[in-house]
């Protein structure tokens, strides 16, 4: 087995970002030019919301090792909510809006592929949501809070 530096990689349109969002997060990211992305994100000690967004091309997968998700999707008019725990994983198609919450002390590992553009669009209408149904999603993070 042969090392590949760092330069080498960049050459082959392989690059890392690694980056402290502004929630506390820690995010590091394997990246093949624009086609696709791992990334490995460490939660913030405080949990909470990331930012509503959709990706009108890029499939999107998330997996967790450690801790919990919820993941909220916005399919037509509707809300969905799905649990994810340790080895739990979610498949998430183009064009559906979608936000994480993420506990304390999760991993979790997401794969975006699928597009040779920057795929990322805000989607405020979901983050209103977010806010209205507060007590819907809040009894679900209090019960997973309850499994840990």
């Amino acid at each position: 087995m042969r090392e590949i530096s760092s330069e080498q990689a960049r050459q082959m349109g392989i690059d890392t970002a690694h980056h402290e969002m502004d929630n506390g997060e820690r995010r590091f990211r394997l990246m093949r030019n624009q086609d696709s992305s791992y990334i490995l994100t460490i939660s913030a000690e405080a949990e909470g919301w990331q930012n509503s967004h959709v990706h009108h091309e890029k499939k999107e997968w998330y997996l967790v090792e450690q801790g919990w998700i919820l993941i909220a999707l916005l399919r037509g008019s509707q809300l969905e909510f799905h649990r994810l725990r340790a080895d739990e994983s979610l498949f998430v198609e183009p064009g559906v809006p979608h936000n994480v919450y993420i506990s304390a002390d999760s991993l979790v590992h997401t794969v975006k592929y699928g597009s040779s553009t920057t795929d990322w669009t805000p989607w405020s209408a979901l983050d209103q949501l977010l806010k209205e149904q507060r007590q819907q999603w809040l009894s679900m993070i209090e019960k997973k809070s309850a499994d840990r």
